[in-house]
């Protein structure tokens, strides 16, 4: 059975009859295809080509870099912004709470180091 990838941007979600992969769970969707059976469609293209620099680790190594190097006061207001949204998530939410209940330690510990 062949799986297929469809990207249609930041609010990719799993519709049910269409199996699209869920937003969370993307990019290791797509770093294990690159590195399983999209490796060779991967190689064609960079030999089509050839001065084909991307690398998609190394696009997500740099974003988490980025997000890790911000400015105090811009991982402030991430954590202010995502405070904000899980106070009113629904009792079913508990999951989404707990991950947004990460990024405020992380971002806070990032702040806190920068300071």
């Amino acid at each position: 059975m062949a799986e297929h990838l469809l990207i249609i941007g930041a609010g990719v979600d799993r519709t049910p009859g269409l199996d699209f992969p869920l937003a969370n769970t993307l990019l290791a969707d797509v770093s294990r295809y690159l590195d399983g059976p999209g490796k060779a469609v991967d190689e064609a293209l960079r030999d089509m080509l050839p001065g084909l620099r991307f690398n998609f680790n190394n696009m997500i190594a740099r974003a988490v870099g980025k997000i890790a190097t911000r400015d105090t006061h811009e991982q402030k207001e991430m954590v202010t912004r995502v405070s904000q949204v899980i106070k009113d998530l629904p009792e079913d939410q508990a999951h989404v709470r707990k991950h947004g209940e990460l990024i405020i330690c992380l971002f806070n510990k990032l702040a806190s180091i920068a300071e």
